[in-house]
């Protein structure tokens, strides 16, 4: 359950993960899919890891309990410590307004770094090419085969802002089309999907960095797509022998079963019948022989000329 707090970007474990104290200066926080031991944890780190498995807490905050209580060095390793977390995709970001989740950017790949960058209110921001919406156990996500993370959508006006970023679009105009969010709650949210590679600033022409790459725009959508989801390393999704659907569905036969009621009986040609009527290709080019009679008189210049 996610701490009740203001309009902000609120770090937390992910879903499924849990954190084990083992002792005053050693945490273990394991999920179904990774695992890591922290050791040496001053007092506010280890405060701050107690947060995050409890709910969550702004990033600012945190980071300011670190220092006050742990000094610079303290809130360096915690820094460090927070980046080990992302790149095993145990960290998520949620974005709130008045307590109420708007939308969680989820690391789904090793290669998920955290740049950090701001929107500007000026600066139109417009959606990628490659980003699309689609449904998954429930949930609304946006994804792109460009990111290495997704967004989970929470709430409808999330998704009519993703709508409204297909053109490009400002801050203030965002707020002014009616979604029902303040401009710096949009704005927040804005935040979400740049550092997750969804939206890309928009140039005179409502291009984004992402579509005037020229090593991108000899790609399609679903090429891109397919391309990156069959590869390991760029996404979370089950690979090889994954039996996804044991205990639902019955395996298919090993043979295919038998789909005409009736079956016809074809007649059986004879072998023997056959090499003598219609003997094969290779029997015929085998046996065939060029037999050559040469005339008495030899070939002419002019007449080699012509032939050649």
């Amino acid at each position: 359950m996610v701490r009740t707090v203001a309009s902000s970007l609120v770090l937390s474990l992910g879903e499924g993960a849990v954190l084990a104290e083992q002792g005053q200066q050693v945490v273990c926080i394991r999920s179904q899919s990774a695992q890591i031991t922290l050791r040496n944890l001053t007092p506010g780190v280890r405060h701050a890891w107690r947060c995050l498995a409890h709910g969550g807490e702004a990033e600012d905050a945190l980071a300011e309990g670190i220092e006050q209580r742990d000094g610079t060095s303290g809130l360096s390793r915690w820094h460090y410590y927070l980046q080990q977390l992302r790149r095993r995709g145990l960290i998520w970001w949620m974005a709130l307004c008045n307590g109420r989740p708007l939308a969680t950017r989820i690391p789904t790949s090793p290669s998920f770094i955290y740049p950090d960058r701001r929107t500007r209110p000026h600066q139109a921001y417009v959606l990628s090419r490659f980003a699309y919406l689609h449904t998954a156990d429930g949930q609304m996500l946006l994804e792109s085969p460009l990111a290495h993370a997704h967004i989970r959508l929470h709430d409808v006006r999330t998704a009519a802002l993703v709508h409204s970023l297909a053109p490009p679009a400002r801050t203030s105009e965002l707020a002014a089309s009616g979604p029902g969010l303040s401009a710096g709650d949009i704005a927040m949210f804005l935040d979400v999907l740049l550092n997750a590679n969804m939206i890309g600033e928009a140039d005179e022409a409502g291009v984004s960095a992402t579509d005037r790459s020229a090593a991108l725009q000899s790609w399609e959508f679903h090429d891109l797509l397919f391309h990156a989801r069959s590869r390991l390393g760029g996404h979370a999704n089950p690979a090889g022998a994954a039996f996804r659907f044991a205990g639902q569905h019955a395996p298919p036969p090993a043979l295919k079963p038998q789909s005409a009621a009736e079956a016809v009986d074809l007649e059986r040609p004879d072998p023997a019948q056959l090499r003598q009527q219609d003997p094969p290709f290779a029997e015929v080019q085998q046996g065939r022989r060029s037999v050559r009679e040469y005339g008495a008189r030899p070939i002419t210049a002019p007449q080699l000329g012509e032939f050649l």
